[in-house]
């Protein structure tokens, strides 16, 4: 199994097999004052093979700040029931930001590896940073 692709989205989920999202590929925020809190919907796109129907698998989302501190933390187990060329999860983890800056998600897991995306988050009123670094561009790692 590989993790083809992890994206930002306002709104996203699994129905009937299908992925439905609304607003993805966002790469920053804005708070109306500090501490703020969001929802961040995080999409992991996933390409299995055939024998991986019936494995389970962790994956661990970990949301860092620009000092480093952690600002957020979920974690997800899957189970593939079956088989489809492309299949996606969809977590959402609960974001703490205290200032303005670069932040991140990092994704890990036994069976598909790491990623991380990032996102910018700014003040009501100050101008937006880039969030994007090589080889990423609006949260979606390419």
């Amino acid at each position: 199994m590989k993790l083809a692709a992890t994206f930002f989205a306002n709104q996203a989920d699994m129905n009937n097999d299908n992925l439905q999202v609304t607003g993805g590929m966002w790469d920053g925020l804005t708070a109306s004052r500090f501490p703020a809190t969001h929802d961040i919907v995080v999409v992991l796109m996933l390409r299995p093979e055939p024998k991986n129907v019936g494995e389970s698998f962790h994956v661990d989302l970990n949301v860092t700040g620009p000092d480093g501190q952690s600002a957020g933390h979920d974690h997800v187990d899957v189970t593939l029931n079956k088989y489809k060329q492309q299949t996606a999860i969809v977590v959402t983890v609960k974001g703490s930001f205290a200032a303005s800056g670069r932040y991140s998600v990092k994704t890990t897991s036994k069976a598909l590896g790491s990623d991380e995306i990032f996102f910018q988050v700014v003040g009501q009123g100050e101008t937006p940073v880039a969030a994007a670094v090589e080889g990423y561009a609006l949260g979606l790692k390419g």
